[in-house]
């Protein structure tokens, strides 16, 4: 994968992030736009692309985010590996199953940014299935219209270079 592009990616997906997903929102739900890019980017690149990434999205999420330092961090650099690992094991598998494994590690990072909330406040647990459950499949569903597109561009490409080759 391009470093070029895997870097400007991870500068613009923060303020991407805090400008954009207002306006997609569904009913106040947000998707979390920096966490399907490192999912993609951990598809393509591997997991020390992708965990990489996550390091560097999730410092910027915390940064910019207010609140503690470190549970974007650790939720990112898990997306980005797990993301990678999965992208050597099943990177041709189809966009349903990609879906599925994306809502589960985002259910995974609601959880686990639930805990802190809780662990800071006492309080939070509600707003597991009230916020972070819609965000985990609002995000799986942009993955999968990621990976869809993704995959009509390199089989529009897989195609011409079949044609070139067969002259």
């Amino acid at each position: 994968m391009n470093a070029l592009v895997v870097i400007g990616l991870c500068l613009l997906i923060v303020p991407l992030q805090m400008q954009v997903a207002g306006l997609i929102a569904v009913a106040g739900i947000r998707p979390d736009l920096p966490g399907a890019v490192i999912y993609g980017i951990g598809l393509l690149g591997g997991p020390w692309t992708g965990g990489g990434t996550g390091l560097v999205v999730g410092l910027l999420a915390d940064r910019f985010g207010g609140g503690l330092v470190g549970p974007q961090l650790a939720a990112k650099i898990f997306i980005g590996v797990v993301g990678g690992l999965l992208g050597r094991r099943l990177l041709l598998a189809d966009t349903k199953t990609h879906g599925g494994l994306s809502l589960v590690l985002f259910l995974l990072q609601g959880v686990w940014m639930t805990a802190t909330i809780w662990w800071r406040t006492g309080e939070g647990w509600r707003e597991l299935y009230l916020t972070a459950a819609p965000e985990a499949c609002y995000t799986a569903i942009i993955v999968m219209i990621g990976l869809w597109l993704m995959r009509r561009r390199i089989g529009e490409r897989a195609e011409r270079l079949t044609l070139l080759v067969d002259r």
